[in-house]
């Protein structure tokens, strides 16, 4: 099985499948939640080797974890939000990115591409 963090056939192969997936939630206009972003996750690790199963389709912090709930990151020399405020800053971002899609869904009538104006 594949590591999760090489770029092998099958994470390639789930990165497409799961861009189909997104492009057809947003051309339904779905509004992205937490549940969904874990979703994505969870098929985008589907069938590769992680660390820990709690690894894929959850976030850092979770109490019900083990794992998680002290798992630390970095991407490079940054370091990922603490473990503990990583909820806060989801769902501050879920509640940002659901302005700007309304937003952008207000602008773009059902149905239609954006034009190059609006990008």
């Amino acid at each position: 099985m594949p590591d999760w963090d090489e770029a092998s056939p099958r994470l390639r192969a789930n990165l497409n499948q799961l861009l189909r997936r997104i492009l057809d939630e947003a051309r339904r206009r779905e509004m992205p939640t937490a549940k969904l972003l874990c979703s994505w996750h969870e098929e985008m690790l589907a069938g590769l080797e992680v660390p820990h199963p709690d690894f894929a389709g959850q976030f850092r912090g979770d109490p019900s974890s083990e794992a998680l709930r002290s798992c630390r990151v970095r991407v490079g020399t940054v370091p990922g939000v603490p473990p503990d405020e990583v909820a806060e800053e989801v769902q501050t971002f879920e509640i940002r990115l659901r302005k700007a899609l309304g937003l952008l869904d207000e602008e773009i009538p059902e149905g239609d591409s954006p034009g190059e104006e609006t990008l």
